[in-house]
């Protein structure tokens, strides 16, 4: 999931930068920002719903 995040973003920004549209840049940039500041501070508790769906995923196989 992240080399995809990874590469849209920096495909839009390039898009944006290309075309001159400085200001969808900066919003672009600050979005991701705030979703990484965000996916820092929830770390655990992210953590601990991937955990959950990743069980699930397994005994979804086990049957």
């Amino acid at each position: 999931m992240g080399r995809l995040a990874g590469t849209v973003l920096l495909t839009l920004g390039g898009s944006y930068i290309y075309r001159q549209q400085y200001q969808r840049f900066f919003m672009l940039v600050g979005i991701a920002i705030v979703v990484i500041f965000m996916s820092m501070v929830y770390r655990d508790k992210l953590e601990g719903v991937f955990k959950k769906w990743h069980l699930r995923i397994g005994e979804k196989d086990k049957k």
